[in-house]
């Protein structure tokens, strides 16, 4: 009776720690890493089915990259199926969202751009099959900012003008 009642005291006291996984919140620079390393030893083929959440804290541009590996010579195999990227803070339900550009799924790797996102919570959703112990789906998400940027290209610009405008004159 004892061992019961420690084993159910340790089960209440571990479940009022639980706390579900919270979003990253990623700011306009920031890039967050996102990996699923260490998939379960599969014999067969076996689903990766893997989210990740975070939160953009201002509308920016936003580029996902993932890519697939295996370690030569384990035996394993991984095949990636097309990722998708939910806006979660639609008040109709998740939306969909597909890349402005970028490479999209080539092979093991994905590469997606997405113009202008809107700030608020989602969820990148990774799928796939993979085999054996020594397979993991690694990547990024990275926010720019695109007035800062755009700031810098036009004062380039600029720039190039103002040279091509003194060397022009210095010819006359």
């Amino acid at each position: 009776m004892k061992r019961f009642l420690m084993v159910a005291v340790a089960g209440l006291l571990a479940l009022a720690a639980y706390k579900p996984a919270e979003a990253t919140t990623i700011n306009p620079g920031d890039t967050q890493a996102i990996s699923t390393n260490n998939l379960p030893n599969s014999a067969g083929f076996t689903s990766i089915n893997k989210v990740f959440t975070f939160t953009l804290s201002a509308a920016v541009d936003t580029t996902i990259e993932i890519f697939a590996n295996v370690v030569p010579g384990s035996g394993s195999a991984i095949t990636l199926g097309n990722p998708t990227l939910f806006y979660m803070d639609d008040p109709s339900g998740p939306i969909a969202v597909a890349p402005s550009s970028g490479a999209g799924l080539v092979g093991n790797s994905f590469e997606g751009i997405y113009a202008s996102l809107a700030a608020g919570d989602y969820e990148f959703l990774v799928n796939g099959l993979y085999k054996g112990n020594k397979a993991s789906v690694n990547g990024f998400i990275s926010a720019a900012p695109i007035p800062p940027a755009l700031l810098m290209f036009v004062t380039a610009l600029a720039g190039l003008s103002v040279f091509g405008y003194r060397r022009k004159k210095l010819d006359v």
